[in-house]
């Protein structure tokens, strides 16, 4: 991973410049070349052999994104596949999650008969690693870096305040989708400890601040029958409501603590 890291720069001005069809720098004919040969997978074709040339100060995945190809190997790659071929899958994957890697690699293997195994898994996490820098750059320069910028501005209607504007009440609603079905068992998640990278995704860590600001727990009653007599009607009727939400007074504090805490909540203005 280090030494993919350590390319990235030059890879992400590699894949910019391929991307936008930009002229390569002229080469410098007193420099030294270079040829190695690499086996490529593309969409409806494969090459068993591809000469490449490499200049004498220029990184092989430098040499391999210059012509629309990614190695599988951050050193001396011998398998790439094509930026094509990964952004298809890129695609496929954002329309349809369901589709793994597993199943591209299966399909590819079955139109040019070859073996791909871990390969095409790993230039696609780096492909990935490409546009994850290449949206931060972007962010940079449209000043969409800063904190909770897009808590900020997810909402133009509800967070763009005009000059002079009248102030309503209440300044803005949001519902919150507490995702009951998508909560897992403790310990039961996938072994890869990856952290997206997104801002989309609060970190547990960062919610886990206010767990005590929550006065209620599921489980458990707003008030007892023995309050009844000082309460206020508001009061009665909020608890009239906590006692008639079915869902709510089935989860148990045994249920609570198998569970994971940390589902998707979705919140929307």
């Amino acid at each position: 991973h280090s030494a993919w890291m350590s390319q990235m720069p030059a890879l992400i001005a590699s894949y910019l410049r391929w991307k936008h069809c930009e002229a390569m720098p002229a080469p410098n004919v007193e420099a030294r070349t270079f040829v190695f040969h690499v086996s490529t997978v593309d969409i409806l074709a494969s090459m068993s052999l591809m000469s490449v040339q490499q200049a004498a100060d220029e990184l092989a995945n430098v040499s391999l994104i210059n012509i629309g190809l990614l190695g599988c190997s951050p050193i001396q790659p011998k398998i790439t596949v094509s930026l094509q071929c990964l952004k298809l899958y890129h695609q496929i994957h954002r329309h349809k999650p369901s589709f793994s890697v597993q199943a591209m690699v299966k399909v590819l293997c079955a139109l040019h008969n070859i073996s791909l195994r871990d390969q095409f898994a790993i230039a696609f996490n780096v492909y990935l690693d490409i546009l994850q820098h290449v949206q931060e750059l972007v962010n940079t320069a449209l000043k969409h870096d800063t904190p909770h910028w897009h808590m900020l501005h997810s909402c133009p209607a509800c967070s763009h305040k005009q000059e002079n504007e009248p102030t309503l009440i209440p300044a803005r609603m949001d519902s919150m989708d507490g995702n009951s079905s998508l909560k897992r068992i403790d310990g039961s998640r996938h072994a890869d400890e990856h952290i997206s990278k997104t801002s989309y995704l609060i970190h547990p860590d960062e919610v886990d601040i206010f767990k005590d600001d929550v006065q209620l727990q599921p489980g458990t009653r707003a008030v007892t029958s023995n309050t009844l007599g000082g309460a206020s009607p508001a009061d009665i009727s909020e608890m009239a409501c906590t006692d008639n939400w079915k869902t709510a007074n089935t989860i148990s504090d045994n249920t609570v603590k198998v569970l994971e805490q940390t589902g998707i909540f979705i919140s929307a203005c």
